[in-house]
C-alpha cells in the first residue's frame, strides 16, 4: 500500500472507471457482481473515514478499482527417495536407493486488486492499495466475496488519516 497524501482538505469522493488495461498489459476483469461488491466495500471504508459519496464532477476525490485474473503455473520438485542413505557414493548405491524427484505442476488463477484514490482537480494519485490472492475454480461466490471484503479492509488500514 502506498501514498501518504494530505486528506484533511477533502470531504467528498466519486467513482470513475479504471482503464481497460493496467501496467504490464493485464486486462481488467469486471463483472456486475464484482463492481457492486467493490463499491459497497470501498464506500463503507471511505465513509468510515468521514468522506461522502457524491456525483462525479462535484467531488474532491476520485476513486477507481482495477481487478485482473491471470492463469499461473507453479512447478515444484519433490524428493521421492525413501529418506535414508547407505553412506555409499551415489554411483555405488543400489537402484532402490537412488535419489529421485518428481515434478508437480499446479495451475491456478491469481487475482490482483488495486484501489486508487486521487485528487479530482489535479488527477494526481494520492493513495493506492494493492492485494493479491490465489483463486480456485471451486471457490464459492460467498468465499470470493469474503476474500474481496477482507482485502479491501486490509488495504484501507494504511489509508492516511483525514
Amino acid at each position: 500500500m502506498q501514498g501518504s497524501g494530505d486528506f484533511s482538505k477533502y470531504t467528498t469522493y466519486s467513482w470513475i472507471t479504471a482503464p481497460a488495461y493496467a501496467g504490464g498489459g493485464k486486462p481488467r476483469f469486471d463483472s456486475p457482481q464484482l463492481r457492486k461488491h467493490m463499491h459497497q466495500q470501498v464506500d463503507a471504508e471511505m465513509q468510515k473515514r468521514g468522506f461522502r459519496l457524491v456525483n462525479q464532477g462535484s467531488s474532491d476525490l476520485l476513486v477507481a478499482y482495477f481487478a485482473s485474473v491471470a492463469e499461473q503455473v507453479r512447478v515444484t520438485q519433490v524428493d521421492t527417495t525413501m529418506g535414508f542413505s547407505s553412506g555409499l557414493p551415489h554411483y555405488m548405491r543400489p537402484a532402490y536407493m537412488m535419489p529421485s524427484t518428481t515434478t508437480l505442476v499446479d495451475r491456478f488463477e491469481k487475482g490482483d486488486l488495486i484501489v486508487g484514490v486521487g485528487d479530482a482537480q489535479t488527477r494526481q494519485l494520492l493513495w493506492r492499495g494493492v492485494a493479491q490472492a490465489e483463486i480456485r475454480a471451486d471457490d464459492s461466490k460467498q468465499h470470493r466475496e469474503n476474500r474481496v471484503s477482507t482485502a479491501v479492509s486490509k488495504m484501507f488500514r494504511s489509508f492516511p488519516k483525514k
